[in-house]
């Protein structure tokens, strides 16, 4: 096979993307968990949360993956899906107790919090998984060869630290936390510690989103055309059954 240098172009998005979309994953695996703990106190919903999202991200990256391949498309599905996938991120941060509690009274406001983030924590899982699990993958397959794939994994695959330590610094710096502590030593309750910690989370997901959504503006640029050819040999259905 021939060899092919990779363009700067082509170091830009991987490192670009990769990097979006590590970041994204990192406050999906990490930090939601905090913030709805903030919300509601309850460590039940984490758990609902694990396993709907686990779910959802193993069906989408076969059903999204296969579709992909068969459209012969890339560039559309990492764009607009990195940009919705910046909207949930930053979608997060309304669900909050105050927002339930006037929409819904202050009874049902940690229930409502926990089923809202569970939902969009599936939404943001479908937009991640077919993004960057199934597509931007499927793209860095695409554009490398076999000198130097081992090259380009190797850097994304250090991509993962690098953002987990971004994140953990600006959780740092917009003082996002799941509980709050009192002067007098008391205890907070469920609205105490909810609405204590609900702005410093709000601008936490904000910056995020809008960091992801960012992204997914600029591979409307930055990627190149498709290269991949549609695959119409087989059926849709079976290649997703042999997937």
């Amino acid at each position: 096979m021939e060899s092919k240098k990779l363009t700067i172009r082509e170091w830009l998005s991987f490192l670009l993307i990769g990097l979006a979309g590590q970041m994204a994953w990192a406050i999906e695996n990490n930090d939601i968990n905090l913030w709805v703990y903030s919300q509601t106190k309850d460590a039940n919903w984490i758990n609902l949360m694990t396993i709907f999202s686990a779910i959802a991200a193993t069906l989408t990256t076969f059903l999204m993956g296969a579709l992909s391949d068969r459209v012969g498309k890339r560039k559309p599905f990492i764009a607009f899906g990195y940009i919705i996938w910046g909207i949930s991120v930053f979608s997060f941060g309304l669900f909050s107790y105050s927002n339930m509690a006037a929409q819904f009274g202050a009874d049902k406001a940690p229930l409502m919090v926990g089923l809202f983030m569970v939902i969009m924590d599936c939404v943001m899982t479908f937009f991640g998984s077919t993004s960057n699990d199934a597509c931007f993958n499927a793209y860095v397959t695409d554009i490398t060869r076999e000198d130097n794939r081992g090259k380009v994994e190797s850097v994304l695959s250090v991509l993962p630290l690098f953002a987990n330590i971004l994140v953990v610094l600006l959780m740092g710096a917009f003082g996002a936390t799941s509980t709050i502590t009192k002067s007098d030593g008391t205890q907070p309750t469920v609205e105490e510690n909810a609405n204590g910690t609900a702005q410093p989370w709000f601008y936490f997901f904000l910056a995020f989103g809008l960091i992801v959504t960012a992204i997914g503006v600029v591979a409307l640029f930055l990627l190149p055309k498709d290269s991949a050819k549609p695959n119409k040999e087989h059926s849709y259905w079976k290649d997703l059954l042999y997937g």
